[in-house]
């Protein structure tokens, strides 16, 4: 009767535990965008899991008045194509005329 009480106790404790995990990572943690298959993470944002920087890409020669909606396309283009295997961008200033490569870890 002792064992069982014991083990009752036990599984208690480890499934508020559980609990008390997801609740603490599900309130800090977001789902990001993914467009062309590559997630973007905005300036102050940043992955929960590991990841592997790869190197930085700069807009380059462009009006610097463009809005997001062709920034983001044009700048996750040229990260594709310097850096194919990169799972992600984090853009690092708030004008997004710079990101970073990312890959996450498995």
């Amino acid at each position: 009767m002792k064992k069982q009480l014991i083990f009752i106790v036990a599984i208690a404790t480890v499934i508020s535990l559980s609990a008390f995990t997801y609740k603490v990572l599900s309130s800090k943690t977001a789902e990001v965008e993914q467009r062309q298959g590559v997630y973007v993470f905005y300036k102050g944002q940043k992955p929960v899991g590991d990841y592997e920087y790869l190197g930085t890409v700069e807009s380059g020669a462009v009006i610097k008045n463009y809005k997001l909606s062709y920034l983001v396309p044009l700048m996750i283009e040229r990260t594709k194509k310097k850096y194919p295997n990169a799972d992600a961008v984090i853009f690092v200033e708030e004008d997004l005329w710079k990101c970073d490569a990312i890959k996450f870890k498995e």
